[in-house]
């Protein structure tokens, strides 16, 4: 995992831009990297990493891509799963890479939970069995928060009544490990 310590290492330090759809990202990160020099682009985006995605979004030129190094872009089919956990492990080869040839990275994109991710890690939990999943699902999310609430306050504190997938990712594990989110 990159840790947040791992990017701010005064050898290693890795810069992200980031901010709301349509702010301008791309721009600057190119003009940017046209200005220093020895930068090469890190996709955030979660719409970019797919091929074909290239209306509405603004997914560099071939021009740009040619022009300045770009990584994690057009790197899946529209029908192949790209995960948080996917883009951190990405993240984290293309970052050694581009350190290992001398040059730096520029980490560009609004996809939050990706950057977060990359910035704290995920949660590790295993992935619960079908049947699992289907009786949680079957609950209403008052009754996966009030279940939450009885054996981890702190968790159901900082997740939302209305988050239903991470209510039931965290009654997932403690039904699966006996642990607690928090």
């Amino acid at each position: 995992m990159v840790s947040a310590s791992r990017l701010s290492a005064p050898e290693k330090r890795v810069a992200i831009l980031t901010g709301t759809t349509a702010s301008g990202k791309t721009a600057v990160a190119l003009d940017f990297a046209r200005s220093h020099g020895s930068i090469e682009i890190i996709n955030a985006d979660s719409l970019l990493v797919y091929r074909g995605f290239d209306i509405g979004t603004a997914k560099p030129t071939p021009a740009e891509l040619a022009e300045i190094p770009h990584h994690l872009v057009d790197i899946r089919s529209p029908d192949e799963p790209y995960t948080a956990g996917d883009f951190v492990r990405d993240c984290e080869a293309a970052i050694s890479d581009i350190h290992s040839r001398g040059k730096r990275a520029l980490i560009v994109g609004g996809t939050g939970f990706y950057l977060k991710a990359m910035l704290y890690g995920l949660w590790d939990a295993p992935k619960a069995p079908a049947d699992l999943r289907r009786s949680l699902e079957a609950r209403s999310n008052q009754e996966l928060y009030d279940e939450l609430f009885a054996v981890d306050e702190e968790a159901a504190l900082r997740i939302s009544r209305n988050d239903r997938y991470r209510l039931i990712r965290a009654a997932e594990t403690v039904s699966m490990t006996g642990k607690t989110p928090s």
